[in-house]
């Protein structure tokens, strides 16, 4: 009973810190946002919770890229991927790998951002997570017409906003497809730094 009442108030904990971390980081406060996410890490450490620990990293390394700390998000990712790989969490996996490769596209690794973004693709495919995969589809189009393969770019952009329309997503309406000899004037990712996909500090499931 006690063990159990025990857990009970770790996961609270876990609860309010979470929350408390959103506030500070929708407020513009990184610092404690970080503090908090820690608090939160270090509680899923202690119950054994590879999922959540995960999950938790994975934030971690959002708020580090929000913050410019490009090396110390990548580390995140990384932890993060790792344990989902451990753990055969693909929903996990492909959420880092999408991450991972808005990351390498912003510090300019083109080539890896695209493996990164085919691979997370994939994965989203074979399990059916039409959101994620859609939003990767359409990240994966940006670069490409970034670097004017426009031809590549366009059946990606549209198959994308076909499945943002039937999932009556506002992503729908949300960039204009390439025209030949045309650059589209978005050039941002979907998927914002700190979480797009997911509720901002969820503890309990994957990030995706």
């Amino acid at each position: 009973m006690v063990a159990a009442e025990a857990e009970g108030a770790a996961r609270e904990e876990a609860a309010f810190a979470g929350n408390l971390a959103t506030y500070f980081y929708q407020t513009g406060q990184m610092d404690k946002a970080r503090a908090e996410l820690e608090r939160v890490l270090g509680i899923f450490e202690q119950l054994g919770e590879k999922k959540s620990v995960a999950t938790i990293l994975h934030n971690l390394g959002m708020l580090a890229q929000a913050t410019g700390e490009m090396d110390l998000a990548r580390r995140r990712y990384e932890e993060s991927l790792a344990m989902m790989r451990e753990l055969g969490n693909r929903a996990g996996i492909a959420t880092s790998l999408g991450q991972l490769a808005n990351l390498e596209k912003a510090e300019g690794n083109e080539a890896e951002a695209e493996r990164l973004y085919r691979e997370a693709i994939d994965i989203g495919g074979q399990i059916g997570d039409v959101a994620g995969m859609s939003i990767d589809l359409f990240n994966l189009a940006l670069l490409l017409e970034k670097q004017a393969r426009l031809a590549e770019a366009l059946p990606l952009l549209q198959q994308s906003l076909a499945n943002f329309q039937r999932l009556g997503s506002p992503y729908a309406n949300s960039h204009v497809p390439p025209r030949p000899g045309a650059r589209a004037a978005k050039t941002g990712n979907l998927k914002n730094p700190v979480f797009t996909k997911s509720r901002v500090f969820a503890q309990s499931a994957p990030p995706r």
